[in-house]
């Protein structure tokens, strides 16, 4: 079975030229993207005014309010969720080392 091989090295030349225009190309790209990032915020600086007093108002939700306080009901929440974590904490060490199946009755 024959094997054909390459007859000559690789150009040292070429590979660094190309290796040359890929960093170059990069660079740009760098460079490109700080001068834009750059102009975007200049220009979101210049046109971006501090909020009004009607965009800073809260809204309340329309009526009927469900929750009246959502706080409490989340610390509520909290604090059951706690106490389950407290139970299932308690069985757990309960059951650590005890078989899940109960013993097999020997055979006569």
């Amino acid at each position: 079975m024959l094997t054909q091989v390459e007859t000559q090295d690789a150009n040292a030349g070429s590979l660094l030229a190309a290796l040359a225009i890929f960093a170059a190309g990069i660079a740009i790209s760098i460079g490109l993207m700080i001068l834009l990032l750059g102009h975007f915020h200049a220009a979101d600086a210049t046109q971006n005014a501090a909020f009004t007093r009607i965009q800073r108002t809260t809204t309340e939700p329309p009526e009927p309010r469900l929750q009246p306080d959502p706080l409490a009901d989340l610390a509520r929440l909290q604090q059951r969720e706690a106490a389950t974590q407290t139970q299932i904490g308690r069985t757990m060490a309960h059951l650590v080392g005890r078989p899940l199946d109960p013993p097999a009755e020997p055979q006569p």
